[in-house]
């Protein structure tokens, strides 16, 4: 988990800065990340079963980690025999170019939970984890829907649609396509863009005088409605325009809302 506040500490829940940040370059911000989880670990890791983490956050504002950041989390949680359960609820099934995101990091957890993307619009939720740790699980529980017949065979249905249609592959593919269209679009709103796959981020910046950067975010969105797009937002300062279509999105499409973006951004916000 992130700390978004130091006031939000307490108990036996404790938040890690994220390895990134606007005032640090990325290995500053990953080394300062590191170092607040070696600590935290130290201090408490016999009150600590877990530490929960999405490989992309998602409504965190589409961050990724420098690529070596995640081994280096396991191994240090490892040494103090902390699970690393990994949060693929945005980022699950196709969505970055991996099956899996973690997979772009080469790092195994020890428990991935995922949901969404699988059901298809059908509520189902999933949690995977090695044998050792599956045979702990022996209390008696209950589930309202757990085991629904219905939420099953959908998820069945849209994993063999995955695979027989290769929306792992194309995600990729089109999302490499996607930024390199993203990213050859000059406009002074344009802080960054970042991500993977089909889950883009595009920071934007202010450059009004009476506009901040996130009235800046909801008047292109609003204007992309207009035009036919339906785009998302998300950020700590609900300012990055978040870029995640369907998996079976085409290159026309991806066109199609480019040449419309690049006409809204090119009006007039100063």
């Amino acid at each position: 988990m992130w700390r978004l506040d130091d006031n939000l500490i307490k108990d036996n829940i404790f938040f890690v800065e994220r390895p990134y940040s606007q005032n640090l370059s990325y290995k500053e911000a990953m080394e300062k990340s590191l170092l607040e989880l070696e600590t935290v670990l130290k201090e408490h890791s016999n009150d600590i079963a877990a530490m929960i983490l999405e490989p992309i956050q998602g409504n965190g504002g589409i961050i990724m980690y420098p690529m070596d950041y995640l081994k280096r989390v396991k191994t240090l949680l490892e040494v103090h025999n902390v699970l690393l359960i990994v949060d693929e609820v945005q980022t699950g099934y196709g969505r970055t170019g991996k099956m899996f995101c973690i997979e772009h990091y080469d790092v195994i957890p020890d428990i991935i939970v995922t949901a969404k993307a699988l059901g298809n619009g059908i509520p189902i939720s999933t949690f995977s984890t090695r044998d050792e740790i599956a045979k702990s699980f022996n209390k008696p529980s209950a589930s309202t829907f757990g085991g629904n017949p219905v939420a099953a065979q959908t998820a069945i249905g849209v994993l063999n649609y995955i695979e027989k249609n290769g929306l792992v592959q194309r995600a990729e593919k089109l999302g490499k396509y996607l930024k390199q269209k993203l990213e050859q679009l000059s406009s002074p709103l344009i802080e960054e863009i970042r991500g993977c796959g089909l889950m883009l981020g595009m920071q934007i910046k202010s450059k009004a005088q009476n506009l901040t950067s996130a009235e800046i975010t909801d008047v292109i969105l609003e204007e992309m409605k207009d035009l036919g797009f339906l785009l998302g937002k998300n950020g700590l300062n609900r300012d990055v325009i978040a870029f995640q279509p369907p998996l079976v999105i085409s290159k026309e499409d991806i066109d199609s809302m480019v040449d419309s973006l690049e006409k809204v951004l090119n009006k007039n916000f100063l």
